[in-house]
């Protein structure tokens, strides 16, 4: 099997891991600790969740989350990019979390620095 079929197999498990229904999902995601931006393609919380699990991974580089997929970047030896079609479920979820719904998951916004006078 090829790295990029491979990494697509993989992508396509972890995602059917997460649960049959968005809130499956996000308890899933709260469940492995991670947090994520509103409407970020790269910093969602499905986004960090992929990164905290592939980014040990040598052959991923970069993952970005759509609304109907998540695209994996590899180093100079993929000539294009995996895409991976989310699940209901997932596709689900992330709507839902772009719109607000699950909180718990949305990173705290940093604190501003104190302004010098």
């Amino acid at each position: 099997m090829t790295s990029r079929r491979a990494i697509r197999a993989q992508v396509r498990q972890l995602l059917d891991a997460l649960g049959p229904r968005a809130s499956d999902v996000a308890v899933s995601l709260a469940d492995a600790g991670v947090q994520g931006i509103q409407q970020d393609s790269e910093r969602c919380a499905l986004a960090a969740y992929l990164h905290v699990v592939l980014g040990g991974d040598s052959r991923v580089r970069r993952v970005k989350v759509g609304t109907a997929g998540v695209e994996i970047w590899g180093g100079a030896w993929w000539p294009r990019r995996v895409s991976v079609p989310l699940p209901t479920a997932v596709r689900n979820f992330v709507g839902a979390f772009d719109q607000g719904i699950f909180p718990r998951l949305l990173r705290p916004a940093p604190a501003e620095a104190p302004q010098q006078s």
